[in-house]
């Protein structure tokens, strides 16, 4: 097993992740940091969970059929993750730039544990993660989620649940809830330097 998420990379370049729950401001945060590191004349590059193009239709496809295990949708994120970490930003991290990560391999910790995926597994899947030079968690409580983005986590839940059965609202809160406790709860030799 490689131990990449817990040896310093000796790439010239760094690596920032930022995570949290949908809402809590990743994205727009980053979008911020990344304007700033340009105007400062520093090579940016930026890279978002779910980009490669490799898997997007598989999943896709796999998500509107309803047809993916928890366990296949590890490993399509993986390969996901492998393709995006591969192209996109391991050769920016060589050229010595700065790759700030909308989400990284964390974020699978989290969804794939609170899909009841076997922790120690997803580990060992993702050992092949750079460790990033700085990883930011972005706490923000749920229900402030669900107020900042109501229509996205409407989606979601109706994609991840029949919605017919569950009270839209109260099943966002509990599937929200899932990869956050996950995140709190992460053995600690996943946080970055």
């Amino acid at each position: 097993m490689l131990n990449n998420l817990s040896t310093p990379h000796e790439y010239p370049g760094k690596l920032f992740v930022v995570e949290g729950i949908d809402g809590s401001g990743k994205t727009t945060q980053l979008a911020l940091l990344a304007k700033w590191l340009n105007a400062a004349g520093l090579r940016v590059f930026v890279t978002e969970w779910n980009s490669s193009a490799l898997v997007k239709a598989a999943t896709k496809m796999g998500k509107k059929k309803n047809s993916l295990t928890p366990t296949t949708f590890s490993l399509l994120h993986a390969t996901d993750f492998a393709d995006r970490l591969l192209y996109h930003i391991v050769p920016p991290l060589k050229a010595g730039m700065i790759v700030l990560a909308d989400r990284y391999a964390y974020t699978a910790f989290a969804r794939d544990v609170a899909r009841g995926v076997d922790r120690a597994w997803v580990r060992d899947l993702y050992s092949f993660a750079v460790r990033p030079d700085l990883a930011l968690y972005f706490r923000v409580p749920i229900d402030v989620s669900l107020v900042v983005q109501p229509e996205e986590c409407r989606d979601l839940v109706e994609r991840t649940f029949d919605s017919r059965l569950y009270d839209w609202e109260l099943a966002a809160l509990r599937f929200l809830a899932r990869p956050y406790v996950a995140w709190k709860t992460r053995p600690r030799r996943f946080a970055a330097a």
